[in-house]
């Protein structure tokens, strides 16, 4: 699992290249998806949801491509206990 520890999207983007290199299977990558929305937006909650919706949804989709495409499946690596 790769963290973004809120990288910025651009940032954030590069790094899962090198991590699925490696063998990383997934992201976890709250405050990138959100961060940009809060930074431009905020109080306003409205247009907070609405580049939400829009901008953070395209980090999202971007992350999800780039992880079905180069990220490694997951399989435990410990016998598997039937009992």
């Amino acid at each position: 699992m790769l963290l973004s520890g809120g990288a910025t999207p651009e940032k954030f983007e590069r790094v899962p290249d090198y991590s699925y290199a490696a063998g990383a299977s997934r992201f976890l990558a709250g405050r990138t998806i959100r961060l940009d929305a809060v930074l431009k937006n905020f109080p306003d909650r409205a247009a907070v949801s609405a580049s939400l919706r829009k901008d953070g949804l395209n980090v999202l989709e971007r992350l999800t491509q780039l992880t079905t495409a180069k990220g490694t499946a997951w399989n435990p690596r410990y016998p598997v206990f039937t009992n």
